[in-house]
């Protein structure tokens, strides 16, 4: 069902409202004028009848004066219609009031369907927010993840063009005195190594540089009691361009104390 008028009006806004509460209005003057001719109806026409029985009542009155057992008969009838007409009388103002509940039920129901109107206008527009945002956020991914792809593509450009994805091989890390001495296997084509170290747990560091590439050991100072970790990169230089190789196994080596 859709209320007259209502097609042309957009949903949600106060234009709508007050139409529908207009017609709402309409609808309740109509039944109230409805309700009040039908009880006019109903009132008419039990009065009518109890208007005729009392006449017969008198009637009756008066022929009992001349036969009192066709007085009795018709009194009787007389008081049969009366207390019909008053029935009718009774059942008509029950529908009335019949009507007057059905009419307030049906205007609470209105106002319950306007509030889960409302509660869904409220719910689309909450979801249409967060739809929105999810969508800033989905962008945002998209465009990192381009970034990343393109980075992706130079790099594997750069590695297609210099070709250089080398690792050596730590072969020992020996201790003598408060000296290490790392040995490692030679690169083809190393323009250098980068030697990295760590203490116990803690983070790796950069300790020497190497701009030999025939160069596969070198001498490390350490401390007293301390334990290192080592580990060594390759690296290629090209058109001044620094090419870097992967990082070979660790090994670790103890000063005593």
């Amino acid at each position: 069902m859709q209320v007259e008028g209502a097609k042309e009006a957009t949903a949600f806004t106060k234009e709508y409202e007050e139409h529908v509460d207009s017609v709402l209005k309409k609808v309740q003057a109509i039944k109230a004028e409805r309700e009040q001719a039908r009880y006019d109806e109903i009132t008419s026409t039990a009065q009518e009848k109890v208007d005729e029985a009392q006449e017969e009542l008198a009637q009756a009155e008066q022929d009992l004066a001349d036969g009192k057992e066709e007085a009795e008969e018709e009194l009787a009838s007389a008081r049969e219609k009366l207390d019909a007409a008053r029935k009718e009388l009774e059942r008509g103002r029950n529908q009335l009031a019949a009507s007057k509940l059905e009419l307030e039920q049906s205007r609470n129901l209105l106002i319950s369907k306007q509030k889960e109107l409302n509660q869904s206008k409220a719910q689309v527009e909450q979801g249409a927010q967060e739809l929105s945002e999810k969508q800033i956020v989905l962008t945002t991914l998209r465009n990192q993840l381009a970034q990343l792809k393109e980075q992706e593509e130079k790099l594997k450009a750069e590695k297609d063009k210099y070709g250089f994805n080398e690792k050596t091989t730590l072969k020992s890390a020996k201790v003598k005195g408060k000296k290490v001495t790392l040995k490692w296997n030679k690169v083809k084509g190393a323009s250098g190594y980068e030697i990295y170290c760590k203490t116990g747990k803690g983070k790796w560091k950069l300790v020497k540089t190497l701009n030999k590439g025939s160069k596969a050991s070198c001498k490390l100072k350490g401390k007293a009691g301390k334990k290192y970790t080592y580990k060594v990169r390759v690296f290629q230089k090209v058109e001044n361009k620094v090419i870097y190789g992967q990082y070979s196994n660790t090994k670790s080596a103890k000063i005593k104390k």
